[in-house]
């Protein structure tokens, strides 16, 4: 099944999110460190979403921003010319 990955950031909160999907009831939510969370299905444990508060003053640094996030991505483009 795809997904559209969906990246939005709200200036007022200074936080950036990233979903795969749309946000819905029942769905788990754990910290992976401070102001870095993680959503996932509770039955599968397939990430679904994250959000990073103090988003600008993470990304303000010379080195860019670090997650400690590790993603493998698939696609199922065929036959591109």
């Amino acid at each position: 099944m795809g997904a559209d990955l969906t990246i939005s950031y709200d200036e007022i909160g200074d936080i950036l999110y990233v979903d795969i999907r749309p946000s819905q009831s029942g769905e788990r939510t754990d910290e992976l460190s401070p102001g870095v969370l993680v959503r996932s299905d509770p039955v599968t444990s397939m990430v679904l979403g994250f959000e990073v508060q103090g988003f600008r003053k993470r990304a303000s640094g010379d080195d860019g921003i670090r997650l400690p996030i590790e993603a493998r991505f698939a696609s199922t483009i065929a036959n591109r010319t």
